[in-house]
């Protein structure tokens, strides 16, 4: 029962909207004026403009890279229900 309901959020959430992989500089986040490494969870919250409209996208996976000093974060959009 476990994987039919991870699949199910698995395909309502990622599949059916938009996401983006990115790479950022460092291993650190700011969030209210505070730069930490503890920043750096999933479900923050962040907004992204995609060239035409800036949409809110929420981290879903962080990945930290401390040898490239690199932080990976796949954001997906963030939208009001599941479908």
């Amino acid at each position: 029962m476990q994987h039919a309901i991870a699949g199910y959020h698995y395909k309502a959430l990622i599949l059916q909207n938009k996401s983006f992989l990115r790479t950022y500089s460092g291993i650190a986040a700011t969030v209210g004026g505070v730069t930490s490494h503890q920043n750096l969870n999933v479900l923050r919250r962040h907004e992204i403009y995609d060239g035409t409209s800036t949409e809110t996208y929420f981290a879903n996976k962080v990945s930290v890279n401390p040898a490239k000093y690199e932080t990976e974060v796949e954001w997906i959009k963030e939208t009001s229900a599941i479908v």
